[in-house]
């Protein structure tokens, strides 16, 4: 996290390169017996290109293997469905057609309802449910890039955005308190109407001073506002001739500011190495403006400033050969979430804590990559030290005292900041293109594991799978014409361990069997298809204990067509 690099690079579409071009498509999901539908024009009128988007997506309960999830193999309460839409203008100027403008906008849409594990409803605990009817976010940006500027100035980038998300969010839960009394009730309704409000920036160039020299220097800013209104409706029946109705409201508004400036430099030396070393500094601010929550009413707010480092080296000497060794350090600062803001997952009660300290983690890798005659070979094996991790502990087992408000029939929790957490493994990928045919097998997996100390105890049992990975054969060729690839593959991971508040959890190893296969025919590909049998064998499994059971057999059906 917080990597210098970034780990993920999201690049949006621009114009096409002829003066219209519009696209359809869809999908099915047989699953959740859903569709979804897409369409998009754009293109490129001298110096200026555009993009405008849509889509629409609609989906019922999730369709699983009747087992001790769901005895009807339908997930209650999973339905979901949204919609999108996107522009984007742009302009390209200058002598050299070297200057880039953009302006973009989008909104996304989603309602869904949150599924609950049946396990929680034993005990005191007759019925749960969340509900997320609302989540609107809507994002306007401005973006310029400059190329070639000079000998020195490669390229210039500077991004502003202005972002909002209003979220509405449900939550219920009906409890009897008295076991021997199962007619005794209490009902507790609860309504967060929350807003948040994002805007930042970014100034970067890249910069070559000598030929064996590239170096990016930057500044970035990002600001993160949060207003929440909670409502709880209680409704206590038969402890009185009538039912007993209590209200409480509650209101938090709290704010992030984020600072930082970067630099990278990419070294090439000795003729077969390149060093990469990069520097980071992080000043942030958390502010908490008002709340009527008197556990939180002395909070003032911090500030907290760190610097963060990452080294890496590549040789290529050695033929058809790559090493690769790095160094790098990691810095989050908590969220709003874990902050301030109170919700309840899966029937637990999890408490923001105004109290968390920024994790930082300090992180190695080595690696190997080698690529010749159809064969391909990937192993690094990583080290990560995670000092205050942010993780969930139940408010039994820290050290401070949670908030007093919520409900006593629900298992309370709160965010707190481990001493540390140690993560280890392996990851390996290969695959063999098979000389004179079309078959390619492949696997990728990896070896992981992950030790949480806290104060008073420590655990392997951390929510991950020792063993995970997947292993396939693929094809590529041609029928009358036709380009046509298919993939068999199959799935699998190890169990699955958690020790909360005492509480030992486990989910059992699982695999699932699948195949896909598709094509394109048409000038230029025109028209693509593809269809996915998943999970051919119908196996119940679930990937960890914060995800929702997988999908059973199932199939998926794409086509799109461009013109």
């Amino acid at each position: 996290a917080k990597a210098i690099g970034g780990v993920v690079n999201i690049v949006t579409k621009k114009g096409a390169d002829k003066p219209v071009q519009a696209e359809i498509g869809g999908t099915y999901y047989s699953g959740t017996d859903g569709w979804q539908g897409w369409a998009a024009v754009s293109g490129t009128l001298d110096n200026f290109d555009y993009r405008f988007s849509g889509s629409l997506d609609d989906h019922d309960d999730r369709r699983v293997p009747r087992g001790q999830y769901s005895s009807t193999g339908r997930l209650d309460r999973t339905t979901f469905s949204g919609d999108n839409i996107s522009a984007h203008l742009g302009y390209r100027f200058g002598e050299a057609d070297n200057h880039y403008i953009a302006f973009k906008a989008s909104q996304n849409r989603l309602s869904s309802e949150a599924w609950t594990d049946p396990a929680i409803l034993t005990g005191t605990t007759t019925d749960f449910f969340l509900d997320l009817p609302k989540r609107d976010l809507r994002k306007y940006g401005l973006y310029y890039d400059g190329a070639d500027i000079s000998d020195i100035v490669r390229k210039v980038h500077v991004d502003a955005f202005y972002q909002t998300v209003d979220r509405l969010f449900l939550n219920g839960a009906t409890v009897t308190p008295i076991p021997t009394m199962p007619q005794r009730t209490i009902a507790f309704d609860t309504t967060s109407d929350d807003v948040n409000v994002n805007w930042g920036g970014t100034v970067q160039a890249d910069l070559q001073f000598h030929p064996d020299h590239y170096t990016v220097v930057g500044l970035q800013y990002l600001a993160d506002e949060l207003k929440a209104d909670k409502t709880t409706q209680t409704i206590q029946t038969n402890f009185a001739p009538v039912p007993i109705v209590t209200f409480q409201q509650s209101s938090d508004e709290s704010s992030i500011q984020s600072f930082s400036a970067f630099a990278q430099n990419e070294w090439s030396f000795a003729e077969d190495f390149k060093l990469t070393t990069g520097a980071r500094y992080y000043n942030t601010r958390t502010d908490l403006a008002y709340t009527s929550d008197p556990d939180r009413a002395g909070y003032s707010g911090t500030s907290d400033g760190a610097f963060v480092f990452s080294a890496g080296l590549i040789y290529t000497g050695l033929e058809d050969t790559t090493l690769r060794a790095l160094y790098s350090e990691g810095y989050i600062t908590p969220t709003l979430t874990q902050l301030f803001t109170d919700t309840a997952p899966s029937g637990r009660l999890i408490y923001g804590n105004p109290a968390l300290r920024p994790e930082k983690s300090w992180n190695v890798e080595v690696g190997a990559r080698y690529d010749a005659g159809g064969l391909v070979l990937d192993a690094a094996a990583f080290y990560t030290e995670a000092q205050d991790y942010i993780a969930t502990v139940s408010c039994a087992a820290v050290s401070f005292s949670c908030p007093t408000h919520g409900d006593a029939s629900r298992a309370k929790f709160t965010y707190d900041n481990a001493n540390l957490a140690r993560t280890y493994g392996v990851e390996l990928a290969a695959e063999y293109a098979i000389p004179g045919t079309a078959f390619t097998p492949y696997a990728s997996g990896a070896w992981m594991r992950r030790e949480l100390t806290f104060d008073t105890f420590s655990t392997y049992h951390s929510n991950i799978p020792a063993l995970s990975g997947r292993l396939g054969l693929r094809w590529n060729g041609e029928i009358a014409g036709h380009s046509v690839w298919s993939d068999l593959y199959a799935r699998a991971a190890t169990e699955v361990t958690r020790l909360e508040d005492g509480v030992f959890e486990r989910l059992p190893s699982w695999a699932t069997l699948n195949l896909a296969f598709g094509g394109s025919f048409g000038e230029d590909d025109k028209f693509r298809y593809s269809v996915s049998f998943n999970n051919i064998l119908n196996q119940e499994y679930r990937t960890s204990l914060e995800e929702i059971p997988g999908t059973g057999r199932s199939v998926e059906v794409t086509a799109r067509m461009k013109f």
